[in-house]
C-alpha cells in the first residue's frame, strides 16, 4: 500500500494503474484484503481471516511468493491471491499458538 502511494506519486487508483502500463497489479493490505489491478479494472479480494497480535515479519513476503507461485501454474489472479491469503492466515496462526506476539 505504501510503495503504490510513492509509484503512483499520490493516491493509487485505476487510473495510476493505467498509467504504469503494467498488465496486473497487487496493491495489498494486509488483514484487509487486496485488490487486483487487471485488464481497466480493479477487484477487491478480502483477507482469507484476520489474525490479530502476532508477529507478522515475512507475512508480505509469503504472500507475494505464494501469489506468484500460482499464478505462474495458471491460476486466475483472484484464486491466486485466495491462496496466498489463506496461506499466510494459517502460518500467522501458527505464530499465535507459539506465543510470537508483535514486535
Amino acid at each position: 500500500e505504501d510503495e503504490a502511494v510513492i509509484v503512483a506519486d499520490g493516491p493509487f487508483d485505476l487510473a495510476a494503474a493505467e498509467r504504469l502500463g503494467v498488465p496486473e497489479i497487487l496493491v495489498t493490505y494486509g488483514s484487509e484484503g487486496c485488490d487486483i489491478y487487471r485488464d481497466g479494472t480493479v477487484e477487491r479480494v478480502p483477507a482469507a481471516w484476520r489474525v490479530m497480535d502476532v508477529q507478522t515479519t515475512g507475512a508480505g513476503d509469503m504472500f507475494t511468493a505464494s501469489f506468484i507461485a500460482h499464478r505462474a501454474a495458471g491460476a486466475d489472479p483472484r484464486r491466486a491471491v485466495q491462496i496466498a491469503s489463506e496461506l499466510v492466515a494459517r502460518e500467522l496462526q501458527k505464530r499465535v499458538h507459539l506465543g510470537l506476539s508483535p514486535a
